[in-house]
């Protein structure tokens, strides 16, 4: 079995339990000055922990692109902590600490405090979203070992290249803005909306310049990325978006 066809595995098992609704939430906590506890809450399911186990050790065979997420999720002592690392330092999970949430991203660990503890809703979710940038490394990563020469794409095929990057990425905010929203509710009873991303940041993300990105947003044909653009400042309809394609209007 090919390593992209262990990613994709695994995707699927991951996408079968969040179908399943089984919980699978990831705790840890935080001292000055030394690594990130990490363990499963007491609930959540044994098949998330057994698949958690199983991504960790294909860790082993991807180490060039689990670097381009988190430096630090090869360190990890065992397989399910390896995963759960990388989930965690992966962009769109959300943090979730004590009555307080930030993006992962934004986190600093040896500033919180002599001791805090934080959760990870929705790791199944996130778990699928993970082995899909997992698997898209690789594509992308055999393409560039690949010697075959190919024809410049021109100035049009650019543009469809980078609507698809910029769609990609604001499909993964609004997975991240959902979950942050039924995550703020179920710890403060209102739900709060994750901040859109501004063009620079999405320009950052994607390796684009903030003018081109401008470019793909006025695009006629670009018309996902645009409601996807546009859901994104609408609470009510973020928390009503299930995920699919078909259902971004």
């Amino acid at each position: 079995m090919t390593t992209i066809s262990k990613l994709l595995a695994l995707k699927a098992a991951f996408a079968d339990m969040v179908q399943k609704r089984i919980h699978s939430t990831i705790c840890f906590a935080v001292r000055d000055n030394e690594p990130c506890e990490i363990g499963v809450d007491g609930y959540t399911a044994d098949i998330f922990q057994r698949n958690a186990i199983k991504a960790g050790d294909l860790l082993f065979e991807i180490p060039e692109l689990v670097k381009q997420i988190s430096p630090n999720a090869m360190s990890a002592p065992d397989a399910a902590q390896r995963w759960f690392r990388l989930l965690l330092d992966f962009r769109p999970g959300m943090i979730f600490w004590a009555g307080e949430g930030y993006p992962a991203g934004r986190v600093h660990p040896t500033k919180t405090g002599a001791r805090k503890e934080g959760r990870l809703y929705h790791g199944h979710e996130i778990s699928v979203a993970l082995l899909e940038r997992l698997a898209l490394l690789w594509e992308k990563n055999a393409s560039k070992r690949s010697r075959t020469k190919r024809r410049p794409l021109g100035r049009r095929g650019n543009r469809v290249v980078n609507i698809a990057k910029l769609t990609e990425e604001m499909m993964e905010h609004v997975r991240a803005a959902r979950d942050h929203a039924f995550a703020t509710r179920e710890l403060g009873g209102q739900p709060q909306l994750l901040p859109r991303p501004k063009q620079k940041d999405l320009a950052s993300r994607t390796g684009l310049t903030p003018s081109a990105v401008s470019r793909c947003l006025k695009d006629a044909a670009a018309r996902e990325l645009q409601i996807l653009w546009e859901r994104a400042l609408d609470l009510r309809r973020i928390m009503d978006w299930k995920g699919s394609c078909k259902t971004a209007g």
